[in-house]
């Protein structure tokens, strides 16, 4: 093997330990950069080696599960612990096991045997607003919560690192589950699967029931007392949350796996005998095994959320969503979606009109609401034409990016 280059074996001295050679300068560069990078991932917490301790701390951090007053009923604004009674475990959620899917934007909820209040397992009660031509009971109700009455449960947005108010905080993440497909189904019991998501919807609207048939047409209307049995009935498909035995490991341990599908008894003698009693047809609802029922856990400590500033008021909120969104996609996200709006600008003007725009976001995997659509059309459409300008708009995300 040749230990010396042709010019050394020519009689030419050794290079000494200042002289530099080749890309000398290309590569300190190169360290530079390299050092830099890992100054800021290291100061931000974005390191690998530090990411998982930073979100399990953050996950497993201690909760204070509060209500606005102590009268013994759930209230909108409550944040609750959600318990199974069968299975004594609690809801749970995990925001980094994510579906890989890329026009999926949710992660997993399980039901975890660690019963201390923390930020993964504490829960928020918010109120569902149907739309303007859909007549709704309760508009004019108070903050309590009562049978039969629809509302989102969402997740702590501390878990995220976010600030929480009564409404889930800047990008509040729902509880949602989807009818039973091919593509869509739990891992285990292939069960209708439960999910957490940031895209709002009718998927993500619950309501509550008694567990006992009987007693539900009496109790439709009446507040929900905390420590109650209950059932937790999703209203697109009018199934029941439940737990099932089934358990898979996670980075928490091993914990339950949480599905939607109602467990009906088949007491074909009790439905009999009520018939030959005179009961209606209405109050023959077969009841739900124990997997089925769930309470709200007590809590005595009585504090008020701050209200949401709200999206009308407040653009910085809207920005700041957008501009995590695209932090998913790494330090090329607002040129990625630059592309976007570029394959969908086909005159070239640099404008986009609401849907083109709203399209250009769904395909870099960014879901806006109707209301927050709105929103961005009143910022940035200046003289009311109905099209967004792309360049103001990477603008003040560069702003707020810097910000936060």
């Amino acid at each position: 093997m040749q230990y010396y280059t042709k010019q050394q074996l020519q009689g030419a001295g050794k290079f000494s330990s200042p002289c530099r050679n080749g890309n000398w300068n290309e590569d300190d560069t190169n360290e530079e950069h390299l050092l830099k990078d890992y100054l800021q991932k290291k100061g931000t917490g974005k390191l690998k080696l530090n990411t998982l301790r930073f979100r399990m701390e953050r996950a497993l951090d201690p909760a204070t599960p509060s209500v606005i007053a102590n009268d013994g009923v759930v209230h909108f604004g409550d944040l609750l612990q959600v318990h199974n009674l069968l299975r004594d475990v609690v809801l749970s959620i995990d925001t980094e096991d994510r579906d890989p899917r890329p026009t999926e934007h949710s992660c997993n909820v399980a039901a975890s045997k660690d019963h201390t209040p923390r930020k993964r397992n504490t829960f928020l009660l918010a109120k569902y607003k149907p739309p303007k031509q859909v007549y709704d009971a309760y508009k004019n109700s108070d903050e309590v919560l009562h049978y039969g009455q629809k509302f989102y449960l969402i997740a702590n947005p501390e878990v995220n690192g976010d600030e929480i108010d009564d409404e889930g905080g800047i990008e509040p993440w729902f509880v949602r589950s989807t009818a039973l497909s091919n593509t869509h189904f739990s891992k285990l019991a292939r069960h209708q699967e439960i999910c957490l998501t940031n895209v709002k919807g009718y998927d993500g609207v619950w309501q509550v029931a008694a567990t006992d048939p009987s007693s539900r047409f009496k109790n439709d209307g009446q507040p929900v007392k905390v420590g109650a049995p209950l059932l937790f009935e999703h209203c697109n498909s009018k199934q029941h949350l439940l737990t099932e035995d089934s358990q898979y490991w996670n980075e928490f341990g091993y914990e339950n796996e949480v599905t939607c599908h109602s467990t009906a008894r088949f007491n074909r003698i009790q439905v009999l005998k009520k018939m030959t009693e005179g009961t209606p047809n209405d109050l023959l609802k077969k009841s739900q095994e124990e997997d089925n029922h769930w309470s709200f856990v007590p809590c005595s400590n009585v504090a008020r959320l701050k209200k949401c500033p709200g999206y009308d008021n407040n653009y910085k909120a809207l920005m700041v969503k957008l501009s995590r969104a695209l932090s998913k996609h790494g330090v090329n996200g607002i040129m990625s979606l630059k592309k976007c709006f570029d394959s969908y600008d086909v005159n070239s003007s640099r404008q986009l009109d609401g849907k083109e725009f709203e399209c250009a976001l769904r395909l870099m995997g960014i879901s806006v609401t109707k209301e927050e659509m709105n929103t961005l059309l009143e910022l940035f459409d200046k003289n009311k034409t109905g099209t967004i300008d792309f360049k103001e708009f990477s603008g003040m995300l560069e702003e707020v990016e810097r910000m936060t």
